[in-house]
């Protein structure tokens, strides 16, 4: 059987639909200019300030074929306004219809973002030594400029265009590109005994066995592009609305000089993040607020989704099966059988639904729904025909909805999003005299003329792009121990306390998959949850708490002049003399990481959840059956973990994987000779502990660890530069 069939089409310049396996020749153009001034003002010999200016200028790139495309309206300026509409009880309904023209300067049209040209970055910095007279402040400070305090501010931009030409490249542009699917979770439609059968594995079945399309044709030839009205396309465009990423970076720090060669520098480095790339789902299901009782959509739908919770957790306590996480639940739509635990014959979930087990939020769906038609006397469901017994049109209405989010046949816990597609475009939710689908827009509004698509978009059901609304902040403790080389030693002992916050952290190469799962969840850099981007508010990707690491050179005491064998010969000295020991190590704390939900869709069509925590199991390094596992009881762990709610994004980042930790040391030696002097060097074996699966071993035998995310300050910390203030010129926000 064939569910879905997902058609991918590339169009030419004129609109021509381009034959399938026919390549697509996109090339991209990118220009910037930097000017930057810089002066340094030594006020007193021991005070020195550095200032300086730079202005950046990042115009769009642009597809030099003229393969570029753009919405006739900005789709981020229409998201801002439909969240203003939505709080006003207004849905996609009162949207016009999305069209596409094509854009870049080779089309004349407008670029993938407005050419800010206002992006100035004033920097400063200051060091002082203070050079006390003696006293107290002798003893803390030293004399000769022993001390010095450093500090630095600086704002600095990104360039955003990479990213968009790395996604824009994979992806194409919306009107020139789209990816349309057939309708989905539909009562004969989708359902196993209405799906296409493989007849060869090149055949693509162009309806099911009732005759619904399945593979949806190409748009019209021509410019503008209007995807059809029903489409429920899934898009890749652009934001309107897209600024230049741009970070405030700050250091202070204090070092001083030691006795025997030694210094000691402690620093604080603080980076802040704003406007940073993100993904969001420019056309993301609506959380339209009832205007009569203020109530919005996540809450109606979450008093809705911990109703069909208690019922599932009851039955799981009579015997009928699930899970206490919810990922199998058992709702029942019929009297159940009586169990051992529940010998009493007991009524059907849904016929328990009504406003009193609801609450307050029953009104949601009463004032969003239209009241029946004249000569209905109850709701039913189209899809399973089910008609609520009770005589109450309030809780038929509710039983009703009920049933089109969580019968067994249509939804299930945690993907309420298509209960909601049910109702608002695929006419689930009918009456008992067969007049038609009840949908919440009024009869006649939007783009199908019926009333559907007010929460989903009826063209478009996702439509992501890039969008400048991220934001973070990373803070650290840097403490840096040197010793220059005196009596054949020297090292560098560093250790780093930090933490780093934002909404998303997964680089902007990472793209985007337009169908699949290849970032479900939030390991890309999406948000479930656009309207309320704080939610995923956590610790990064990429944060690491503690961090140690020291280098070091060190001569063996063996040989002429040396403490042992300090009289050798000459033969001798050239077989014991002149060897050298040297070395890295590291250790740091595990990295965090999310727990995925699986194939739920609570808050958005195309992205999926993570879980919601709902207590701390415990993790480390646990030997189990066939390998080794983060959590010491993988099953009861299992039971931590639920779904998120609708509106929910999960819990991001609420645990930490193992540490790593590696050792790599050489050993070298060197003769005294007439001419230059030849040295060798044996690499000794690196021991190394690492996260599984960030392991890859080199050709020597030694285990090395590869990480994917680092922004500029992970970047610093990893390398080590000694002079935090000297990144700042070249370090660009993430």
């Amino acid at each position: 059987m064939i569910s879905d069939v997902v058609a991918n089409y590339n169009l030419d310049r004129s609109g021509n639909v381009l034959p399938q396996g026919a390549p697509v020749k996109r090339n991209y153009g990118l220009d910037s200019y930097e000017f930057y001034a810089q002066d340094t003002w030594r006020i007193k010999p021991n005070l020195t300030l550095t200032y300086g200016l730079r202005w950046s200028l990042f115009p769009p790139p642009w597809e030099t074929n003229g393969l570029q495309s753009a919405s006739t309206f900005g789709l981020g300026t229409q998201f801002a306004q439909n969240v203003i509409n939505m709080k006003k009880g207004i849905g996609y309904t009162a949207e016009p219809a999305i069209a596409f023209n094509l854009s870049g300067p080779v089309n004349h049209g407008p670029g993938f973002y407005p050419f800010e040209k206002t992006d100035f970055s004033p920097r400063i910095s200051l060091a002082y030594s203070p050079r006390p007279s003696g006293g107290l402040l002798m003893k803390i400070f030293g004399d000769h400029d022993k001390t010095v305090f450093r500090g630095g501010f600086s704002r600095v931009y990104d360039r955003a265009g990479f990213a968009l030409l790395n996604s824009f490249d994979q992806i194409g542009s919306a009107g020139l590109t789209t990816t349309l699917q057939n309708t989905c979770c539909t009562f004969g439609v989708t359902s196993a005994e209405d799906l296409p059968r493989i007849t060869g594995i090149h055949d693509i079945p162009a309806t099911n066995l009732n005759g619904v399309p399945f593979l949806i044709q190409p748009p019209a030839k021509g410019w503008p592009q209007v995807p059809d009205v029903l489409a429920e396309a899934n898009l890749w465009v652009t934001d309107n609305t897209l600024k230049t990423p741009h970070a405030y970076a700050v250091d202070f720090s204090i070092g001083r000089e030691l006795p025997k060669r030694f210094s000691l520098q402690l620093s604080y480095v603080g980076r802040f993040g704003r406007d940073l790339l993100t993904q969001r789902d420019l056309n993301q299901p609506l959380d339209i607020v009832d205007p009569k009782t203020g109530i919005d959509y996540y809450a109606a739908a979450s008093a809705l989704s911990n109703l069909a919770r208690s019922f599932a957790s009851a039955n799981r306590a009579c015997g009928l099966g699930g899970t206490a996480n919810f990922y199998q639940a058992v709702i029942t739509t019929s009297p159940p059988v009586p169990t051992a635990n529940c010998p009493q014959q007991r009524p059907s979930d849904i016929s328990m639904v009504s406003s009193a087990t609801l609450g307050r939020t029953s009104q949601y769906w009463v004032d969003m729904l239209p009241p029946l038609r004249p000569g209905a006397t109850q709701y039913q469901d189209t899809f399973t025909g089910f008609i609520p017994s009770t005589t109450s049109t309030t809780d038929g209405l509710l039983q009703s909805v009920f049933d089109l989010y969580y019968n067994p046949g249509l939804s299930v816990i945690g993907d309420e999003i298509v209960g909601l597609a049910d109702i608002d475009l695929y006419g689930g939710l009918g009456d008992n005299i067969g007049s038609g689908s009840y949908f919440f827009g009024p009869p006649g509004s939007g783009l199908g003329q019926n009333g559907s698509g007010q929460f989903l978009g009826n063209q478009a059901i996702s439509a992501y792009g890039w969008s400048s609304i991220g934001s973070s902040s990373y803070h650290a403790l840097q403490a840096n121990l040197r010793k220059q080389l005196s009596h054949g030693v020297q090292f560098d002992l560093n250790y780093t306390f930090s933490k780093s916050i934002d909404i998303t952290s997964a680089a902007s190469r990472v793209g985007f998959s337009v169908y699949g799962y290849q970032n479900i969840g939030l390991v890309g850099s999406r948000l479930a949850n656009a309207f309320s981007p704080n939610l995923a508010r956590a610790v990064s990707d990429y944060d690491l708490t503690h961090q140690f690491n020291i280098n070091w050179i060190a001569d063996l005491p063996l040989g002429r002049g040396k403490a042992l064998a300090s009289n050798a010969g000459g033969l001798l000295d050239a077989f014991i003399g002149g060897w050298q020991l040297s070395g890295l190590a590291r250790w740091t704390s595990g990295f965090p990481f999310s727990v995925d939900g699986g194939q739920r869709w609570p808050t958005d069509w195309f992205l999926t959840a993570i879980t919601q925590m709902t207590a701390k199991p415990k993790t480390g390094v646990f030997k189990q059956p066939g390998g080794v596992n983060v959590f010491a009881n993988p099953a009861a762990a299992q039971a931590d973990f639920t779904l998120p709610l609708p509106g929910g994004v999960g819990s991001r980042n609420v645990l930490r994987g193992d540490g790593y930790a590696s050792l790599d040391m050489s050993l070298g030696k060197s003769w005294k000779m007439p001419w230059e002097k030849p040295q060798f060097a044996v690499p000794l074996a690196g021991v190394q502990r690492a996260q599984p699966h960030a392991l890859q071993r080199s050709g020597r035998g030694s285990v090395t660890a590869h990480f994917a995310h680092a922004d500029a300050e992970q970047f610093r910390r990893l390398h080590k530069s000694p002079d935090a203030a000297a990144c700042h010129a070249v370090c660009t926000a993430v």
